[in-house]
């Protein structure tokens, strides 16, 4: 009986197993960037000034936060505190208690008090605070491990469940650990939706091998360019490139493969000759949208990680149709002519062409449904509106989530410390009376801000002083021995939650105090409570313009396609919309936009219009656009549909991480392709239709 499919050649096998073979040994290769990843986010010369006056100090400081549940017993807590002080030497402990008031008014600062009158208060949680040399052995020692691993060692695994620790540096290291676990949980996943759906869809071996081998050399050669080439690091934000390149590689490959196989069944000579000069033009031009989509976001100069982020991106398309051809001349193309077969519709191609057929039937139906869904996203999409997420990144499941929460309600403080640094800008500021006494004067200022929670180190040095050195005399005097000789002063202050507008009054107000107040030094800012909204106004221009760009070079790309106002209206309007739905079912689930999800407009933009273009694309063919429509479906309609499925599924794994965001990414990039397929399957049709154009030579 002769065969209906493209054999499994052994150099298509080999290359498959070699594949498998690299991707896996070469998965633990990947290391973490030294750079925190809000320094990656901004541009260099805004963290550059506090970066080196951060590396000017002499002593390096560490802070955890420590909250124990209500149901410990206060001997228990009391007990663990003893032994805590006994083994974490040169480490001040303080418990903290929060004034409760019943007053709307913000909250009164924070109370700090030595932990040995803690069977004194109710409040249940501490404060560790280690100053040391930098030259010291505590100092390249995590502070936060160190708690942890002592309680894990004196507490019960029950016991475990009823702390919450934090600490800036757990928030950097827990995700690292967060993002290596979901690498672990989403690599075996991406593999399998390359293989089993390609083999539903196509019903063939070689069809699945050669998707996951495109798929996975190109996602290696991209890492790889990035990780070595870039000198960036792989970052935890960039997990959400292997999903998006695995899947974007995949797509020409089963057209390819599509292509190749309906030639086989025909017994056409030299196949993949002809599949080439079929597919090169929509492949060449749906890689250009993607490309401008993923390239607008490495245009924009705001942020270093954003344009890291699109250059990867950009830099995989572009891998994927030089890899997809090249491997399918070397893998695919047949030493023999095979013998004509029936042909066959797939029932991917057949439900394609049924929607289409279905929906040219009855445009204004299809038109007024989807125009009655689009505005009742209004309300919602009005909900919409920017927040930082920060410290609070990681999913409702993942244990730092839950404790984060609950400190942030125990201390009403978002845990976004303000870090400010007093430097001398004149000689004469450089003495260290002259900068206890500038600390003081700023310390007073922030101490009469309503939002301020916590000041540290004054809060830390005036409770320790009450008791050790009584009336010593004025605030600077109590502060003397704290600098060391960089002729710099670190202050750390924890704001209750602020609303954006808020939270840059502040920040101006203390820019116009350090002008107007500070004669002999000056403020430099850092710390997540400047940086973070640094970030976040940055990204938000950045992804405007991003989205910007990549809306005006794919319009003037489907000018030069289509060369008529109306295809390129219509297929602008199906590839924006499902910009907009993705907008609305933001606001029907609560999610707002950050940092981490301002790259997705421009993302999703790009990946939508390349079922447009190829349910479109005319090149030699006669009849009118609605026979146009049908015949493309039929003919890459598995294709279109099976590549669709599978960049949903890909990108959906992301829906298993521990990481907020990438959550957010899997649901809104995931649900937006499936609706942008929807949409050229019903809604492109219609409007085709009720345009009443004869031919594509008409239109040209």
């Amino acid at each position: 009986m002769a065969q209906t499919h493209m054999p499994l050649n052994p150099r298509l096998l080999f290359a498959s197993l070699l594949m498998l073979s690299i991707w896996a040994a070469i998965s633990g290769w990947f290391r973490p960037s030294s750079t925190p990843t809000v320094e990656q986010l901004l541009p260099s010369e805004i963290v550059a000034d506090a970066k080196q006056i951060h590396d000017s100090l002499e002593s390096t400081t560490h802070f955890v936060l420590l909250d124990f549940s209500d149901t410990l017993p206060m001997e228990r807590i009391q007990k663990l505190l003893e032994q805590l002080q006994d083994s974490t030497d040169g480490t001040k402990l303080l418990c903290v208690s929060a004034p409760v008031t019943n007053s709307p008014a913000p909250q009164a600062q924070l109370k700090l008090s030595e932990c040995k009158y803690a069977e004194q208060s109710d409040s249940g949680s501490v404060l560790f605070w280690r100053h040391s040399n930098r030259e010291s052995k505590q100092t390249h020692s995590s502070l936060h491990q160190a708690i942890e691993a002592k309680l894990g060692h004196l507490l019960k695994p029950s016991e475990m469940k009823q702390i919450a620790l934090y600490s800036p540096e757990s928030i950097r290291t827990q995700s690292w650990q967060a993002a290596n676990d979901d690498l672990a949980r989403i690599a075996p996943l991406l593999g399998l939706i390359i293989l089993l759906i390609p083999l539903l869809a196509f019903r063939s071996l070689p069809a699945p091998a050669f998707i996951f081998l495109t798929a996975s050399s190109t996602t290696t050669l991209t890492l790889l360019i990035f990780n070595f080439s870039l000198e960036g690091g792989f970052n935890a934000l960039l997990l959400a490139v292997i999903p998006l390149i695995w899947a974007v590689s995949s797509m020409d490959a089963a057209h390819l493969v599509d292509r190749l196989e309906s030639l086989h069944r025909r017994g056409t000579p030299q196949p993949f000759r002809h599949a080439f000069r079929e597919l090169i033009g929509p492949c060449s031009v749906t890689t250009a949208t993607t490309f401008i989509g993923f390239g607008a976001l490495a245009l924009q100069n705001s942020s270093p990680l954003l344009q890291s982020f699109g250059l990867t991106a950009a830099a995989g398309t572009g891998l994927a149709l030089i890899n997809t051809f090249l491997l399918g001349w070397l893998l695919l193309e047949p030493k023999h002519r095979t013998t004509r077969q029936q042909s066959r519709v797939n029932w991917f191609a057949t439900l394609s062409h049924s929607l289409v057929r279905t929906t040219d039937s009855y445009p204004l139906p299809v038109l007024i449904t989807w125009l009655v869904f689009t505005l009742s996203m209004v309300p919602f999409a009005q909900k919409v509106t920017t927040e930082i997420p920060f410290p609070n990144i990681f999913a409702s499941d993942h244990p730092m989530s839950g404790q984060t929460e609950l400190l942030q309600q125990r201390f009403t403080s978002d845990l976004r410390p303000l870090t400010l640094y007093l430097t001398a800008t004149k000689n004469t500021g450089s003495a260290n009376n002259q900068l206890l006494h500038a600390v003081s004067a700023t310390a007073d200022y922030l101490s009469k801000l309503p939002e301020t929670r916590l000041l540290l180190p004054t809060a830390i040095i005036h409770t320790l002083c009450d008791d050790e050195c009584g009336k010593m005399g004025s605030a600077s005097s109590q502060l003397m021995g704290y600098p060391d000789n960089s002729g710099v002063f670190r202050l750390d202050v924890f704001f209750s939650p602020l609303e954006r507008q808020r939270q840059q009054q502040i920040i101006g107000w203390l820019k116009h105090f350090d002008q107007t107040m500070l004669s002999h030094h000056r403020l430099v800012f850092g710390g997540p409570g400047y940086l973070y909204p640094e970030v976040e106004s940055l990204g938000l221009s950045g992804a405007v313009n991003g989205l910007l760009i990549s809306l005006s070079g794919i319009i003037l790309l489907l000018i030069v396609v289509f060369r008529q106002p109306g295809l390129v209206l219509a297929a602008l309007l199906v590839t924006l919309l499902p910009l907009w739905l993705v907008v609305g079912i933001m606001g029907t689930v609560g999610i707002n936009w950050s940092l981490a999800l301002l790259g997705v407009p421009a993302m999703l933009f790009g990946l939508a219009a390349d079922d447009t273009i190829h349910l479109l694309w005319h090149r030699k063919r006669t009849g009118s656009l609605r026979r146009l429509l049908r015949y493309n479906a039929i003919k890459s309609g598995t294709a279109l549909t099976s590549t669709t499925l599978m960049l949903c599924l890909c990108v959906a794994t992301l829906g298993l991480s521990s990481l907020q965001a990438n959550q957010h990414i899997a649901i809104l990039l995931s649900v937006g392709m499936a609706l942008a397929l929807l949409l050229d399957l019903t809604l492109l049709p219609a409007l085709v239709s009720l345009m009443r154009r004869k031919s594509p030579q008409q239109l040209q």
